[in-house]
């Protein structure tokens, strides 16, 4: 393809043709381009696969803190007032994925325009957030965090979908981390008019 943009996907359709004594002279192949269509076969696919993870990150989180609850967390009322306010939350974030797809499905059937809000969010609130929601597996893996913010650090994004977005990674920090000493390191600091958020572990990696 020399237009740089990868192969071509094409369906091909044939016919026999034959003259006025029935004896066949030739054929007649018809070829449509369905490159398109894979592709967008494929963003569908990608798309089911991300949407199915990101629902599976609060599911899980709200299930493994009520399931600590009712295994005698609820006996210390601190605490099951932390957990319940994380699952809360986690409950909240479900129901914006939600509103987030209802609004995808609108924007194909009705080609409305699409327009993420974004607005000066606090940092230091967002990482804790995301940090809390994986302590629970965190604490079961024997992993520890060191979390660095600086106080009062605002950046202009959608909080819900950024929190999101640092759960994912601190979760899979957590998943990948062998435990021992070293920690998962989350961090933001400001680099010129920009914040910078970055989460690390010591862990195998992924492939």
């Amino acid at each position: 393809d020399a237009s740089g943009e990868g192969g071509r996907h094409l369906r091909a359709h044939g016919a026999p043709v034959h003259d006025a004594a029935g004896r066949r002279i030739g054929a007649v192949v018809v070829l449509h381009d369905v490159t398109r269509l894979r592709r967008l076969e494929t963003v569908r696919s990608d798309f089911v696969a991300n949407v199915s993870h990101e629902l599976k990150t609060p599911v899980t989180s709200i299930k493994g803190f009520l399931e600590t609850l009712l295994s005698g967390a609820l006996d210390d009322a601190t605490r099951a007032r932390r957990f319940v306010e994380i699952a809360a939350r986690q409950a909240d974030r479900l129901g914006a994925i939600i509103d987030d797809l209802l609004l995808l499905s609108r924007v194909e059937q009705d080609g409305e325009h699409l327009a993420i809000e974004r607005g000066p969010t606090l940092l230091e609130p967002l990482v804790k957030g995301a940090v809390d929601v994986c302590r629970l597996k965190a604490e079961e893996k024997g992993v520890r965090f060191e979390v660095r913010c600086e106080p009062g650090l605002e950046a202009r994004v959608n909080g819900a979908l950024a929190e999101q977005a640092l759960v994912n990674l601190v979760d899979n920090a957590v998943k990948y981390s062998g435990g021992g000493e070293r920690p998962v390191e989350v961090t933001v600091s400001r680099e010129g008019a920009w914040a910078v958020l970055s989460v690390r572990d010591h862990g195998v990696g992924i492939d």
